[in-house]
């Protein structure tokens, strides 16, 4: 604690202050820790004799919200390597952000977009190869099975002399 004299020059108790907290030059420049990252609740059992996890219903829903604009690529007779797919839709497909791209397995691609507006866009393409390989758009569902074909299918109709 540091202490003060009173400016008037009257006797009395002097004037307590407390010590700022010393700053280091290290500490000012180390990188602050990573905001935690959700991790969803699960349990490990054996279903059949195969092991399983299973999650709660309530991180089903979050990770349903997280992968609302998550799109499937199904190549169906090969398909160009990841880095020519970012590069592509970098380049020729005009979203507002480049989106995550990972792979599934062989034949299929998981898009992750950033809004509503890039799912619309990209689902409406109609050029639908990159690099010479020919893909289906699929959105994708939480019961999404890459060993099944999806049910669903979209469809864009037009009306004539509307809009």
């Amino acid at each position: 604690m540091a202490t003060l004299a009173d400016p008037s020059g009257k006797e009395g108790a002097p004037t307590t202050l407390p010590t700022p907290p010393t700053r280091l030059f290290a500490n000012v420049l180390t990188p602050k820790p990573p905001s935690p990252e959700w991790v969803p609740d699960y349990r490990l059992s054996m279903k059949d004799g195969i092991p399983a996890i299973r999650f709660a219903p309530h991180d089903l829903i979050r990770s349903e919200q997280i992968m609302a604009y998550a799109l499937i690529l199904k190549f169906s007779a090969g398909r160009p390597s990841l880095n020519d797919i970012r590069s592509h839709i970098s380049l020729h497909w005009g979203l507002s952000c480049n989106p995550v791209v990972g792979l599934i397995d062989p034949r299929h691609v998981l898009l992750k977009l950033t809004s509503e507006a890039d799912v619309i866009k990209t689902m409406v393409r109609e050029k639908k190869h990159i690099k010479g390989f020919w893909f289906r758009l699929f959105r994708w569902t939480s019961s999404f099975d890459p060993r099944k074909d999806s049910s669903l299918a979209s469809v864009w109709v037009l009306f004539l002399g509307y809009g």
